[in-house]
């Protein structure tokens, strides 16, 4: 084996932090909670540059037509709190939406006039990875309550070194 396959493996791969070869089902509760926490940051991060860009033109211009951008992101950035706290079905159901809200923007309001081709292919595909990877964060926010309790002594690392 090379070594920076090993090098690779030692910071990017972990059993615990990144689970994404195992189906939903087959994971402990703390490899779920991991990747929720991972998914939450990913689309609160999007969400709160909205929140932030739409508050920032009110601010500048006055103009409250982009209000229900605001409030659906706010929305949002509640659901991945309770996504991550309480791993409630419903936020996991909410989580799946922005990639759908932006696809049907998208189809509504077509692409950006200077957008090239290149530009539409890769955020269409952005947006299938986003739509599919929330269907398997929705999957673990529906299935967290069966799965199975992994202690961190089980582990032959603790999570956090």
């Amino acid at each position: 084996m090379s070594s920076w396959f090993s090098f690779a493996k030692k910071y990017l791969w972990h059993e615990e932090k990144t689970p994404f070869h195992l189906s939903p089902s087959q994971m402990s509760k703390l490899q779920a909670s991991n990747e929720l926490k991972l998914f939450a940051i990913f689309e609160g991060i999007i969400a709160g540059m909205m929140v932030f860009g739409i508050y920032s033109h009110f601010h500048a211009t006055g103009e409250t037509s982009l209000f229900p951008g605001l409030i659906y992101c706010l929305f949002l950035l509640f659901a991945l709190f309770l996504l991550v706290k309480h791993k409630h079905f419903i936020a996991g159901i909410f989580c799946v939406t922005p990639p759908l809200v932006i696809f049907g923007m998208i189809l509504w309001f077509g692409f950006h006039p200077n957008n090239g081709s290149f530009e539409k292919i890769i955020l269409s595909a952005f947006l299938a990875f986003w739509f599919f990877y929330s269907i398997r964060i929705f999957e673990i926010s529906r299935c967290f309550q069966s799965l199975k309790e992994e202690s961190a002594s089980s582990s032959p690392r603790a999570v956090h070194q």
